[in-house]
């Protein structure tokens, strides 16, 4: 791949536009988090499929007052885990909106956010990235923007399945959005 292209596509993220992480045979959709539109919210889900999720740190899920979900404990090896679904308190809408969703995530990556701006259960997944990342899509996302919140969604096939690497590839040639 050309120099030029490969910093274009290892731009596109720390810029603020969806980008598809791609890696052991599968892809995401990931944006960031404190950013997120709602168009880039309707496109992850639209074209993905899966889960609206965001990243948090420990620091900011402690903020938030977000719980593991029921049953979950943390793992020693420092591997990722969800939380306990989340909305924006003073959520407008019935919170599965693109807008609704997009909302949500920035006030989870929000600063300046603490217990109440987001009530659980609700339409996005925090997904607690202990630092230093792992090596998850998800992770590897975190660690491209290392002091915020990542906004990813799974991309799945047509058949409902995680969709292959190729296919990642093929998608963001289609609709314009940088692939690495």
């Amino acid at each position: 791949m050309p120099r030029a292209l490969r910093q274009a596509q290892t731009s596109a993220l720390p810029a603020g536009e969806l980008a598809i992480l791609t890696g052991g045979d599968r892809g995401i959709f990931a944006a960031r988090a404190a950013t997120l539109t709602e168009t880039q919210a309707n496109r992850m889900a639209s074209l993905g499929r899966g889960l609206l999720s965001v990243t948090l740190d420990l620091a900011a899920a402690f903020r938030l007052g977000i719980q593991p979900m029921a049953g979950t404990q943390l793992p020693d090896d420092g591997s990722p885990v969800y939380l306990a679904s989340i909305e924006v308190a003073d959520c407008p809408g019935s919170g599965i909106s693109a807008a609704d969703r997009a909302l949500t995530i920035r006030t989870a990556a929000d600063p300046n956010a603490r217990a109440g701006a987001v009530v659980m259960p609700g339409h996005i997944m925090p997904l607690l990235i202990r630092r230093p990342a792992g090596t998850t899509l998800p992770e590897i996302a975190a660690a491209m923007l290392p002091h915020e919140a990542v906004a990813w969604c799974d991309i799945l096939g047509e058949d409902g399945d995680l969709a292959t690497a190729a296919y990642c590839r093929e998608l963001g040639f289609r609709h314009d959005i940088a692939v690495y």
